[in-house]
């Protein structure tokens, strides 16, 4: 993905200088859990992530503009389908210490935008586990459209838990995108 910009937001590649940044919150097992990546249990295990990411060009790092500092990521990854068509799974990750100040909702507006208005996908998937209600309210917030819940797909602390799944089309997207 290209760099973006927001009121408040820099969406950029991550860099090897990310790596701190991003450790701070992937250390947390809680918050990793959530958006189902693996633990990172030192930086170097961060560094590893970082590289894997950069050969894949699909995650973006979210960087507050004032302070120039890493608060998460946000990717938009190609799935797999027997139609072909260009079907994307928009993901995001902010460290706790920034949650409860829109960047999520204001990084994904922008990912949603570039998908639909540049990539021309024909729909962008934006799920979250069912323990995850913050996830869900940005999902409703932004438009995005139930679709179902898979039942049991993800272990949470020695329990299964469910899939909620949300998508938008373009046409639900144009019709969203009004009340950004």
């Amino acid at each position: 993905m290209k760099k973006m910009e927001t009121e408040r937001l820099v969406l950029r590649k991550l860099e090897h200088t990310d790596a701190i940044d991003v450790f701070e919150y992937c250390q947390f097992e809680d918050i990793v859990d959530m958006v189902g990546m693996r633990h990172h249990n030192s930086i170097e295990f961060t560094n590893k992530y970082i590289n894997h990411e950069l050969s894949k060009s699909e995650t973006l790092a979210i960087v507050l503009k004032k302070k120039d500092k890493l608060i998460g990521t946000i990717s938009l990854r190609e799935t797999q389908n027997d139609s072909n068509l260009d079907i994307r799974l928009l993901s995001a990750v902010i460290n706790p210490i920034y949650w409860g100040n829109g960047y999520a909702p204001e990084a994904i507006k922008e990912v949603v935008k570039f998908a639909f208005e540049i990539e021309k996908v024909h729909k962008v998937l934006g799920g979250h586990y069912s323990f995850n209600n913050q996830s869900g309210s940005v999902n409703k917030k932004l438009g995005f459209v139930y679709e179902g819940r898979q039942r049991e797909v993800y272990i949470y602390k020695g329990k299964l838990v469910d899939a909620i799944e949300y998508s938008l089309l373009f046409k639900d997207y144009e019709e969203a995108s009004k009340k950004w």
